[in-house]
């Protein structure tokens, strides 16, 4: 008699953990890809850790992150207060982002990017009306900074206006972005 063993390999995506725990790097009670993905950035020296809450960093990646969208993480950061003591990175991993409406940066915010050749946002809605089909808006964004993206708005003529990155009545830092509108 042959005996066959099976081994069964359990992978979690994400486990429940209790408040405090050292895995779960950015607070969302579950140790899962994200907090993996915080962890592999602060390695490779993509975070600087020093100036920020590990709670407060959120990652945008097409899988596995907390948000799919930057839009989406930059609405919900807005709605945690973000303030002189309790900013916020919204770490948007390499890949295209196909936005259907402006990432809005609030305030002590950074949207960083893994460099302008490998995190794309793209947008393609013109607008008539403040921030103008903008892919970034920062309107009243005070201390908040853009980092390693290209923002590219796509337009048609007659489409209305077209604007890469919209900034009004803020103090905004861009660096490392590459800022393009290309159409017909």
């Amino acid at each position: 008699m042959k005996l066959h063993w099976t081994a069964v390999l359990l992978l979690a995506l994400a486990v429940p953990a209790a408040a405090g725990n050292p895995a779960d790097v950015n607070g969302d009670h579950a140790v899962n890809v994200a907090d993996q993905l915080v962890i592999a950035h602060i390695l490779a020296g993509n975070l600087d850790v020093g100036n920020y809450a590990l709670e407060n960093v959120v990652v945008v990646a097409p899988q596995g992150g907390d948000f799919d969208d930057p839009a989406d993480a930059a609405d919900w950061v807005a709605l945690q207060g973000p303030g002189a003591t309790h900013s916020f990175v919204i770490l948007v991993t390499p890949g295209y982002y196909y936005l259907d409406r402006a990432v809005q940066l609030p305030e002590y915010t950074v949207l960083k990017g893994y460099g302008p050749e490998r995190t794309f946002l793209l947008r393609d809605v013109s607008e008539d009306t403040p921030p103008y089909g903008a892919v970034v808006s920062c309107d009243a964004a005070t201390f908040s900074v853009l980092e390693g993206l290209r923002l590219e708005k796509q337009y048609k003529p007659g489409d209305g206006a077209n604007v890469g990155l919209y900034i009004h009545n803020c103090e905004v830092t861009v660096r490392n972005c590459r800022i393009s509108i290309t159409g017909d």
